[in-house]
């Protein structure tokens, strides 16, 4: 799972609203491409993955992600992931209107 793609994907999506300058959203996403921020979030990571995950369980997930199920859902886990959320806003959003009526 790359995380990476889905901050880059979500900069994007700040993109197309345009409410942030472009010259600010470069900087996030050089910040968190290239920056401290990628080490960081790297850092992070994987001290989230050592608290779910014990080392046997690791090298397991490890094994899979070499498949090539593995490596399509580590490429599109984080977009698929999003646009569930961006559903469930949506959902939500039309929940909201309803009990409005």
């Amino acid at each position: 799972f790359n995380i990476n793609e889905a901050i880059n994907f979500k900069i994007e999506e700040d993109r197309q609203k345009n409410e942030i300058p472009k010259a600010e959203l470069d900087k996030l996403s050089e910040f968190f491409n290239y920056g401290a921020g990628k080490k960081w979030l790297d850092n992070a990571i994987t001290w989230i993955y050592r608290r779910n995950f014990t080392y046997t369980e690791i090298k397991q997930l490890v094994k899979f992600y070499k498949t090539a199920a593995g490596q399509k859902i580590a490429t599109e886990f984080p977009v698929i992931m999003l646009q569930s959320l961006r559903a469930g806003e949506a959902i939500k959003r039309m929940y909201g209107q309803q009990q409005k009526k």
